[in-house]
């Protein structure tokens, strides 16, 4: 019997494939999801991708206050039944994927030093708000890259190469660029995407990078990755306009 090389099992078995598995990226944002949930309860929240995720929902009928992080719950432990894995919990696999969310946000530093980006606030923030600041950006990691990453590039990806039957790896090409120029245009406003106001030229060509750059990252390293990547830059944003 063959057995396989240490490199193909690091690469086939091992750990490199784990965070894709919809359970580990569960597990992997669940405390934060709950933090965030908890705080939007008793204080509120300004974030718009939770909002707009239950205006959604309420346009079909489903209402209830809780039903934006329940979709996101049900749609992982969907998406791992469907796919037949083992519902086995990795503590260490986890602890990679905090890992890897430190090292993924450095060339999102890296594009912001780039691109002039002015995406830490310009006023400084009250020692109160920091908390406030905190799991607002841990909510944000997770509502937007479920809205931009895991359901807009699947979908178009659907589309593209299922339906239209494009080659697969140029429908991601344009399922991450696609929903990169969405995501920048969703953090605008109305006054500044129709022209009524300058638009913030800076500010939109740093997110739609970043947009472009975690949607590869999605593709590559799956949600839970994502989410602890754009997390830890508002972590970030949040520490220095402390």
């Amino acid at each position: 019997m063959e057995s396989g090389s240490s490199s193909s099992i690091f690469w086939d078995r091992g750990y490199i494939r784990q965070p894709h598995r919809p359970l580990n990226c569960l597990l992997f944002i669940l405390a934060p999801l709950v933090l965030y949930q908890a705080f939007a309860v008793r204080y509120g929240t300004q974030l718009l991708a939770p909002r707009d995720l239950g205006r959604l929902l309420a346009y079909f009928g489903a209402t209830a206050a809780l039903l934006p992080p329940a979709l996101i719950v049900a749609v992982l432990l969907i998406q791992h039944t469907l796919h037949r894995y083992k519902w086995t919990i990795q503590p260490g696999v986890l602890l990679g994927m905090l890992a890897e969310s430190f090292v993924w946000v450095l060339p999102m530093l890296a594009l912001s030093h780039f691109t002039s980006n002015s995406m830490a606030a310009t006023t400084r923030a009250a020692p109160s708000q920091f908390t406030r600041q905190v799991l607002q950006g841990l909510g944000a990691g997770i509502y937007e890259e479920f809205i931009f990453r895991l359901v807009l590039i699947g979908l178009i990806l659907l589309v593209l190469a299922e339906v239209l039957e494009f080659r697969k790896d140029v429908s991601a090409v344009i399922a991450i660029f696609a929903q990169a120029i969405l995501f920048s245009l969703y953090h605008l406003s109305h006054a500044q995407v129709t022209g009524v106001v300058d638009f913030p030229w800076s500010p939109f060509v740093f997110r739609m990078f970043a947009g472009a750059y975690l949607g590869g990252l999605y593709v590559l390293r799956g949600y839970g990755i994502t989410v602890g990547t754009h997390a830890v830059w508002n972590l970030y944003v949040a520490w220095v306009s402390d």
